[in-house]
């Protein structure tokens, strides 16, 4: 056998070989782990609202009413409830998250995981402070942003509007946990409007 003949050879079994391996790339094995709706959402750092998690499926529930159903949602509930909403979350979280349904699982992320401090503010019907808010709450935070009223990061003699602004920008999208937790109280003084 030529050299020339060899080279060919080897060229052609490379290039199959590649062939085979870009293949394997684009269709993998089918035994590949699934990732549930559920896995997809930790990945994403947002966390399935619990079934048991009562007092928190109304705020749940507001936010589809509000934002999703209105938008020609994908997720259609038979009756708008909070039994309702818990079952279909419930349902979503165990089925395949994929390509197809990236859309609903958008929805999902809004629906079924547990609500940010904003969301309870707008369950609530309160405004959140806006542009013109922003020079009164750092003059109040001068006189009243001691003890409980204090937020770590910001000195109550060196505040600006900037700070508080943007602490509210974080703090109205953490996760809510009760009106008695220290953030929230924060973020309901700082962060919101009569």
């Amino acid at each position: 056998m030529t050299s020339t003949a060899k080279i060919g050879i080897a060229s052609a079994t490379g290039i199959g070989a590649i062939g085979a391996g870009s293949a394997y790339a684009f269709y993998p094995s089918s035994t590949a782990p699934k990732v549930t709706i559920e896995k997809q959402l930790e990945k994403d750092n947002k966390k399935l609202l619990k079934s048991s998690d009562n007092a928190l499926w109304g705020i749940k529930l507001n936010t589809y009413t509000t934002k999703i159903k209105k938008t020609g949602a994908k997720i259609n509930l038979s009756t708008d409830n909070e039994t309702q909403l818990r079952t279909f979350c419930t349902n979503q979280a165990i089925k395949e998250f994929n390509n197809q349904n990236k859309e609903l699982y958008d929805e999902i992320k809004v629906v079924c995981t547990v609500p940010t401090n904003k969301e309870k503010f707008e369950k609530a019907n309160r405004k959140l402070a806006t542009t013109g808010d922003w020079a009164t709450k750092s003059k109040e935070y001068q006189t009243q942003g001691i003890n409980n009223d204090a937020i770590a990061e910001i000195s109550k003699d060196s505040v600006t509007e900037d700070q508080i602004k943007n602490w509210c920008e974080k703090a109205i999208n953490l996760e809510y946990e009760n009106d008695d937790h220290k953030n929230y109280k924060l973020t309901y003084k700082w962060c919101t409007k009569d």
